[in-house]
Protein backbone atom coordinates (compact mmCIF):
# COMPACT_ATOMS: atom_id res chain seq x y z
CA UNK A 1 0.00 0.00 0.00
CA UNK A 2 1.67 3.34 -1.18
CA UNK A 3 1.65 5.99 1.89
CA UNK A 4 0.80 9.51 1.39
CA UNK A 5 4.80 10.74 2.22
CA UNK A 6 5.45 8.49 -1.00
CA UNK A 7 2.85 10.27 -2.89
CA UNK A 8 4.02 13.87 -1.75
CA UNK A 9 6.78 15.21 -3.87
CA UNK A 10 10.14 16.03 -1.71
CA UNK A 11 9.53 20.22 -0.74
CA UNK A 12 10.58 22.42 -2.48
CA UNK A 13 12.46 25.69 -0.04
CA UNK A 14 10.73 28.38 -0.41
CA UNK A 15 12.56 31.17 -3.37
CA UNK A 16 10.55 34.16 -1.61
CA UNK A 17 9.32 35.38 1.69
CA UNK A 18 6.48 37.48 -0.03
CA UNK A 19 3.87 35.50 -1.69
CA UNK A 20 1.86 38.09 -3.00
CA UNK A 21 3.15 41.09 -4.58
CA UNK A 22 4.63 43.99 -2.15
CA UNK A 23 2.97 47.51 -1.40
CA UNK A 24 6.13 49.55 -1.62
CA UNK A 25 5.46 52.17 0.07
CA UNK A 26 4.01 49.93 3.14
CA UNK A 27 7.62 48.74 3.36
CA UNK A 28 9.72 51.78 2.73
CA UNK A 29 13.00 51.30 4.06
CA UNK A 30 13.13 48.97 6.94
CA UNK A 31 15.19 46.40 9.12
CA UNK A 32 14.74 43.14 9.32
CA UNK A 33 15.17 39.43 11.17
CA UNK A 34 15.39 36.42 9.69
CA UNK A 35 14.30 34.02 12.95
CA UNK A 36 14.97 30.19 13.76
CA UNK A 37 10.92 28.53 13.70
CA UNK A 38 11.64 26.38 16.31
CA UNK A 39 14.12 28.59 18.90
CA UNK A 40 12.68 31.79 17.48
CA UNK A 41 16.55 33.03 17.87
CA UNK A 42 17.27 36.22 15.06
CA UNK A 43 20.36 34.72 12.87
CA UNK A 44 20.49 37.67 10.98
CA UNK A 45 19.83 41.30 10.76
CA UNK A 46 19.70 43.04 7.37
CA UNK A 47 17.84 46.29 5.76
CA UNK A 48 16.08 46.58 2.64
CA UNK A 49 14.21 49.20 0.46
CA UNK A 50 15.24 52.11 -1.78
CA UNK A 51 18.05 51.86 -4.14
CA UNK A 52 20.60 51.79 -1.56
CA UNK A 53 19.15 48.54 0.16
CA UNK A 54 18.53 47.06 -2.85
CA UNK A 55 15.25 46.29 -2.65
CA UNK A 56 11.99 45.97 -0.59
CA UNK A 57 12.32 42.11 -1.68
CA UNK A 58 16.04 42.28 -0.35
CA UNK A 59 15.79 39.30 2.04
CA UNK A 60 14.61 36.86 -0.87
CA UNK A 61 18.35 37.05 -1.67
CA UNK A 62 19.13 34.80 1.17
CA UNK A 63 17.22 31.92 0.02
CA UNK A 64 18.56 32.50 -3.81
CA UNK A 65 22.13 32.78 -2.35
CA UNK A 66 21.54 29.74 -0.52
CA UNK A 67 20.00 27.50 -3.23
CA UNK A 68 23.02 29.12 -5.78
CA UNK A 69 25.28 27.75 -3.17
CA UNK A 70 24.08 24.70 -2.95
CA UNK A 71 23.26 24.06 -6.51
CA UNK A 72 26.80 24.85 -7.05
CA UNK A 73 28.55 22.94 -4.02
CA UNK A 74 30.54 26.49 -3.70
CA UNK A 75 31.13 27.08 0.25
CA UNK A 76 28.01 28.44 2.25
CA UNK A 77 28.32 31.31 4.84
CA UNK A 78 27.27 31.22 8.19
CA UNK A 79 23.93 32.56 7.15
CA UNK A 80 23.47 30.47 4.39
CA UNK A 81 24.25 27.34 6.70
CA UNK A 82 21.23 28.23 8.82
CA UNK A 83 19.35 28.09 6.29
CA UNK A 84 20.45 24.93 4.19
CA UNK A 85 20.04 23.19 7.64
CA UNK A 86 16.53 24.35 8.16
CA UNK A 87 15.57 23.26 5.03
CA UNK A 88 17.15 20.02 5.29
CA UNK A 89 14.83 19.64 8.17
CA UNK A 90 11.80 20.52 6.83
CA UNK A 91 12.01 23.95 8.17
CA UNK A 92 12.03 27.48 6.56
CA UNK A 93 13.30 31.00 8.23
CA UNK A 94 10.60 33.20 9.04
CA UNK A 95 11.26 36.94 7.68
CA UNK A 96 10.44 39.76 11.16
CA UNK A 97 10.15 43.37 10.41
CA UNK A 98 11.71 45.08 13.34
CA UNK A 99 11.14 48.49 11.85
CA UNK A 100 9.21 49.72 8.28
CA UNK A 101 8.73 53.12 6.97
CA UNK A 102 12.20 54.30 8.20
CA UNK A 103 12.92 57.80 7.09
CA UNK A 104 16.34 58.17 5.68
CA UNK A 105 19.08 54.98 4.90
CA UNK A 106 21.34 56.49 7.43
CA UNK A 107 18.25 55.65 10.21
CA UNK A 108 18.16 52.31 8.70
CA UNK A 109 22.11 51.87 9.28
CA UNK A 110 21.65 52.86 12.89
CA UNK A 111 18.50 50.66 13.42
CA UNK A 112 20.58 47.61 11.92
CA UNK A 113 23.54 47.93 13.64
CA UNK A 114 21.41 48.42 16.88
CA UNK A 115 19.84 45.53 16.63
CA UNK A 116 23.38 43.64 16.28
CA UNK A 117 25.36 44.38 18.74
CA UNK A 118 22.39 43.88 21.36
CA UNK A 119 21.51 40.29 19.87
CA UNK A 120 24.92 39.75 19.79
CA UNK A 121 25.69 40.08 23.34
CA UNK A 122 22.61 38.70 24.86
CA UNK A 123 22.45 35.83 22.59
CA UNK A 124 26.76 35.34 22.79
CA UNK A 125 26.42 35.83 19.05
CA UNK A 126 24.13 36.05 16.02
CA UNK A 127 25.48 33.47 13.02
CA UNK A 128 24.06 35.08 10.21
CA UNK A 129 26.01 38.74 10.84
CA UNK A 130 30.15 39.01 10.19
CA UNK A 131 30.35 42.58 11.48
CA UNK A 132 29.05 44.09 14.92
CA UNK A 133 27.17 47.11 14.60
CA UNK A 134 28.34 50.13 13.48
CA UNK A 135 29.77 52.98 14.71
CA UNK A 136 31.57 51.49 18.06
CA UNK A 137 32.14 54.34 19.63
CA UNK A 138 28.10 55.01 19.89
CA UNK A 139 27.48 51.19 20.85
CA UNK A 140 26.17 48.91 23.59
CA UNK A 141 26.46 50.20 26.89
CA UNK A 142 25.47 47.62 30.12
CA UNK A 143 26.54 47.73 33.73
CA UNK A 144 29.98 49.32 34.82
CA UNK A 145 30.31 49.87 30.99
CA UNK A 146 27.90 53.01 30.98
CA UNK A 147 29.75 54.68 33.64
CA UNK A 148 33.23 53.82 32.28
CA UNK A 149 32.08 55.74 28.91
CA UNK A 150 29.45 58.06 29.44
CA UNK A 151 30.69 59.62 32.92
CA UNK A 152 33.26 62.10 33.40
CA UNK A 153 35.68 61.34 36.58
CA UNK A 154 36.23 64.59 38.62
CA UNK A 155 39.52 66.44 37.56
CA UNK A 156 42.47 64.93 39.17
CA UNK A 157 45.97 65.57 36.99
CA UNK A 158 48.59 63.59 37.54
CA UNK A 159 51.19 66.27 36.31
CA UNK A 160 51.74 69.77 37.16
CA UNK A 161 49.44 72.17 35.14
CA UNK A 162 49.32 75.99 36.10
CA UNK A 163 47.25 78.78 35.18
CA UNK A 164 44.07 77.17 33.76
CA UNK A 165 41.26 79.56 33.17
CA UNK A 166 37.83 78.06 34.00
CA UNK A 167 34.82 79.36 31.83
CA UNK A 168 30.58 78.47 31.53
CA UNK A 169 30.62 78.53 28.56
CA UNK A 170 26.52 77.22 28.15
CA UNK A 171 25.55 80.49 27.62
CA UNK A 172 27.49 81.40 25.04
CA UNK A 173 26.69 78.41 23.57
CA UNK A 174 23.11 78.70 23.79
CA UNK A 175 22.71 82.33 22.20
CA UNK A 176 25.31 80.75 19.65
CA UNK A 177 24.30 77.82 18.36
CA UNK A 178 21.82 77.01 15.71
CA UNK A 179 18.37 75.33 17.55
CA UNK A 180 19.72 74.82 20.37
CA UNK A 181 21.90 72.08 18.98
CA UNK A 182 25.51 73.58 20.23
CA UNK A 183 24.65 72.72 23.78
CA UNK A 184 23.82 68.82 23.36
CA UNK A 185 26.68 68.28 20.05
CA UNK A 186 28.57 71.42 19.76
CA UNK A 187 31.42 71.52 17.00
CA UNK A 188 34.84 72.58 17.48
CA UNK A 189 34.43 75.78 15.87
CA UNK A 190 31.45 76.63 18.24
CA UNK A 191 33.45 75.34 21.41
CA UNK A 192 36.32 77.44 20.80
CA UNK A 193 33.82 80.46 20.21
CA UNK A 194 32.34 80.38 23.02
CA UNK A 195 35.28 80.16 25.53
CA UNK A 196 37.55 82.47 24.12
CA UNK A 197 35.43 84.98 25.36
CA UNK A 198 34.97 88.07 25.86
CA UNK A 199 35.53 87.54 29.13
CA UNK A 200 35.80 90.77 32.21
CA UNK A 201 39.09 89.52 33.97
CA UNK A 202 40.70 92.44 36.60
CA UNK A 203 43.49 91.96 36.21
CA UNK A 204 45.91 91.00 33.13
CA UNK A 205 45.84 87.58 32.03
CA UNK A 206 48.70 85.55 32.10
CA UNK A 207 48.89 82.54 29.20
CA UNK A 208 48.40 78.83 30.15
CA UNK A 209 45.13 77.09 29.55
CA UNK A 210 41.50 77.59 29.18
CA UNK A 211 38.74 75.47 30.01
CA UNK A 212 35.34 75.39 29.27
CA UNK A 213 32.39 73.73 31.30
CA UNK A 214 29.16 72.58 29.93
CA UNK A 215 27.25 71.57 33.39
CA UNK A 216 30.63 71.54 34.90
CA UNK A 217 32.67 69.55 32.54
CA UNK A 218 35.39 70.34 30.71
CA UNK A 219 34.35 70.30 26.52
CA UNK A 220 37.14 71.86 25.48
CA UNK A 221 40.77 72.61 26.58
CA UNK A 222 42.76 75.15 24.77
CA UNK A 223 46.74 76.63 25.23
CA UNK A 224 46.04 80.06 25.17
CA UNK A 225 48.65 81.95 22.79
CA UNK A 226 47.74 85.17 23.27
CA UNK A 227 44.92 87.12 25.35
CA UNK A 228 43.69 90.31 23.51
CA UNK A 229 42.19 93.25 25.68
CA UNK A 230 39.09 94.95 24.60
CA UNK A 231 37.61 98.35 24.75
CA UNK A 232 33.91 98.79 26.31
CA UNK A 233 32.30 102.24 27.89
CA UNK A 234 31.39 101.53 31.31
CA UNK A 235 33.16 98.72 32.12
CA UNK A 236 35.72 99.23 35.36
CA UNK A 237 37.22 95.30 34.75
CA UNK A 238 39.08 94.60 31.55
CA UNK A 239 37.03 92.99 28.69
CA UNK A 240 39.70 90.49 27.27
CA UNK A 241 39.17 87.88 24.81
CA UNK A 242 41.84 84.94 23.57
CA UNK A 243 43.68 83.05 20.82
CA UNK A 244 44.45 79.63 21.48
CA UNK A 245 44.92 76.15 20.33
CA UNK A 246 42.37 73.32 21.04
CA UNK A 247 43.63 70.40 22.74
CA UNK A 248 42.52 66.62 22.43
CA UNK A 249 43.37 63.74 24.28
CA UNK A 250 46.43 62.88 22.56
CA UNK A 251 48.44 65.73 24.17
CA UNK A 252 49.07 65.57 28.20
CA UNK A 253 47.13 68.54 29.27
CA UNK A 254 44.35 67.63 26.97
CA UNK A 255 44.41 64.03 28.31
CA UNK A 256 44.40 65.55 32.21
CA UNK A 257 41.88 68.13 31.91
CA UNK A 258 39.46 66.90 28.73
CA UNK A 259 35.78 65.76 30.12
CA UNK A 260 36.40 65.87 33.17
CA UNK A 261 33.91 67.04 36.00
CA UNK A 262 34.93 70.79 37.98
CA UNK A 263 32.13 70.73 39.84
CA UNK A 264 34.46 70.07 42.82
CA UNK A 265 36.62 73.28 42.01
CA UNK A 266 33.66 75.56 41.27
CA UNK A 267 31.96 74.23 44.05
CA UNK A 268 34.44 75.77 46.50
CA UNK A 269 34.42 78.83 44.79
CA UNK A 270 31.40 81.15 45.63
CA UNK A 271 32.33 83.91 42.81
CA UNK A 272 31.33 81.00 40.29
CA UNK A 273 27.66 81.06 40.95
CA UNK A 274 28.13 84.74 39.72
CA UNK A 275 29.48 83.63 36.39
CA UNK A 276 32.55 84.88 37.29
CA UNK A 277 35.74 82.99 35.23
CA UNK A 278 38.39 81.15 37.61
CA UNK A 279 41.44 80.41 37.33
CA UNK A 280 43.39 77.14 39.10
CA UNK A 281 46.81 75.21 39.17
CA UNK A 282 47.14 71.98 39.49
CA UNK A 283 49.84 70.79 42.08
CA UNK A 284 49.57 66.97 39.83
CA UNK A 285 49.52 65.61 43.42
CA UNK A 286 45.70 65.65 43.92
CA UNK A 287 45.92 69.47 44.84
CA UNK A 288 44.52 72.60 42.97
CA UNK A 289 45.68 75.88 43.92
CA UNK A 290 42.90 78.86 43.39
CA UNK A 291 44.56 81.54 41.95
CA UNK A 292 41.87 83.61 40.74
CA UNK A 293 38.60 84.88 42.81
CA UNK A 294 39.21 82.47 45.35
CA UNK A 295 37.57 82.78 48.59
CA UNK A 296 38.98 84.00 51.10
CA UNK A 297 41.38 81.81 53.14
CA UNK A 298 41.42 78.61 50.63
CA UNK A 299 44.87 77.84 50.23
CA UNK A 300 43.93 74.36 48.16
CA UNK A 301 41.65 72.17 47.31
CA UNK A 302 41.82 68.08 47.41
CA UNK A 303 40.89 66.44 44.32
CA UNK A 304 41.15 63.09 45.98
Amino acid sequence: MTTRQELDPEPVPRRTFFRDKVIEDRLGAYVYFLVHPVTKRPFYVGKAGGLDAQGNTRPDAHLSDTLDALHRLRPLSKKEQVIADLWDAGLEPVLAVARRQIESEDTASEVEATLIDVIRHFYDDIEGNKYSGRHFDRGLLIGDGIAARVSAPVVNPTIPIHDVWVFNIINSLRENSPRQRGIMNPTNDELYNAVRGTWTIGLPPRSGFAVGLVGGIARIVCRVKQWHKLEEKGKTRGLVRFDGEILDSSDPVGSALLLKDFSKLTGACPSWLRKWALRFSFMGDGQAIPTYNKPAGLLSINLG
